[in-house]
């Protein structure tokens, strides 16, 4: 048993900690708790009653309670409890693809956060992709935008990711020796309109190549594509120095 009369009491501490106390969770739940306090120190009801001006059969019924029910015995059953609101957690922030003539940019929705890969390497660029797919990083359509596929293909490759590793587009790419869809006819087609417009200060944007180059000859090719052969090729290098030599060469 705790021997009470080898501690000295403040008077003016305890007013102080009372009146804070009183404040955070009430006046009547600090009345309980002390007079629990008294009560297991060994106390008897009655004492407790009168020294806390509490009703003795009140104090007997919360004693009571306090042994079978616990510490909830200091709620007042007879107040609303406040249902705890929910807190709702921010949903992560969705990444966005850019595209510039060398970097597939992803940004993360955080400042000053983002993943530049350079356009040659498209394994690196499929395998980043999808695996941001797969972790809700990014949508479907973000997806299917930055990999230039269909959507259904976007999926099936992320399925094919997930259970062969990075090799089936490793795999795919050693017995391809030359670009099916970009022949030398319609690279030739595409630098002949990237220079015309340029020479014409006309845009040179790979949306502006796309649509001219449709109506021009009928070619139905992606921006995204010819974005990525604008860089192979090194076109964009020559963007400011080849106006510069025209004009150089009509001087003279």
């Amino acid at each position: 048993m705790i021997n009470c009369h080898q501690l000295s009491f403040s008077i003016s501490y305890s007013e102080k900690r009372t009146a804070i106390a009183n404040k955070v969770i009430g006046t009547r739940t600090v009345k309980r708790i002390i007079a629990f306090a008294l009560y297991l120190l060994g106390a008897s009801r009655n004492a407790i009653a009168e020294i806390l001006n509490l009703p003795y059969d009140t104090f007997r019924s919360f004693s009571q309670r306090m042994e079978q029910d616990g510490i909830s015995a200091l709620i007042d059953r007879r107040l609303k409890q406040k249902a705890i609101p929910e807190i709702n957690h921010p949903k992560p922030p969705k990444g966005q693809v850019d595209f510039t003539p060398d970097f597939l940019i992803i940004y993360f929705g955080i400042e000053n956060q983002s993943l530049k890969i350079p356009v040659n390497n498209t394994i690196q660029i499929r395998t980043v992709v999808l695996t941001m797919l797969k972790n809700n990083v990014i949508n479907i359509h973000t997806a299917s935008q930055a990999l230039n596929c269909h959507p259904v293909h976007v999926q099936r490759l992320n399925r094919q990711l997930q259970n062969d590793d990075a090799a089936i587009f490793i795999n795919k790419r050693l017995g391809q020796k030359k670009d099916y869809v970009f022949d030398l006819e319609t690279k030739a087609e595409m630098v002949q309109q990237y220079i015309a417009n340029l020479v014409n200060k006309k845009n040179t944007s790979s949306q502006a190549l796309s649509e001219d180059l449709k109506e021009r000859c009928d070619l139905d090719l992606a921006s995204r594509t010819i974005r990525l052969h604008i860089a192979k090729m090194g076109l964009s290098k020559i963007k400011k120095s080849l106006p510069e030599l025209i004009d150089s060469f009509k001087k003279n």
